[in-house]
């Protein structure tokens, strides 16, 4: 019997996770700029949270500074709080301070060096934005708008704002109509 069990086990570990859904997000704790943990489950003193996930060198990371802030401008602080998540320790502490003196987003810094968060949500790519709500439910994931079509290309005019009905459809109460878009940006290393 127990020859077999290596054939039952990948489908039964499937099985339960399928039936049980992902293992919650709070249970996680991630670091703040300065080393100090910061216990995810205090993501959820609001009602929704965004994350970002960022990279001091990612171009595409220091062009939507501006978007970042100005959705960060629309929405109630009492309602939606905003995180930049620096995945990995493929960058310095003064690199991130670097980028936040540089750029100002309008976030909360936190840092995943073990990629833990990171795995846990999907992330591949910076920026890609994820909004969360205080149960852990994610409502969105993907690209912020379309600006970017495809690495190299840049719109004129954006025409899709993915993140920000996301954010206004989840603050009416409604469920969200377009709740993943892939991401495009630079590979979380």
């Amino acid at each position: 019997m127990c020859r077999f069990l290596h054939l039952f086990l990948p489908g039964l570990v499937l099985l339960l996770s399928v039936a049980c859904g992902p293992p919650p997000l709070h249970d996680l704790s991630l670091q703040r700029l300065d080393g100090t943990p910061f216990p995810l489950s205090e993501a959820q003193a609001t009602p929704h949270a965004v994350f970002f996930f960022l990279s001091p060198e990612c171009p595409l990371c220091e062009n939507y500074s501006r978007t970042i802030n100005q959705l960060r401008a629309e929405v109630d602080p009492a309602e939606v709080a905003f995180y930049g998540v620096f995945p990995g320790t493929f960058y310095t502490r003064e690199e991130i301070q670097g980028y936040l003196s540089r750029y100002q987003p309008e976030v909360t810094v936190l840092l995943d060096p073990d990629y833990t968060f990171t795995h846990r949500l999907g992330a591949t790519v910076t920026p890609e934005a994820f909004l969360i709500d205080a149960a852990g439910t994610v409502h969105y994931q993907g690209k912020i708008d379309n600006w970017i079509p495809k690495l190299g290309q840049k719109r004129v005019h954006i025409t899709e704002h993915y993140l920000q009905d996301a954010l206004t459809a989840r603050q009416a109460g409604q469920a969200v109509v377009v709740a993943k878009v892939p991401a495009i940006g630079c590979l979380i290393e």
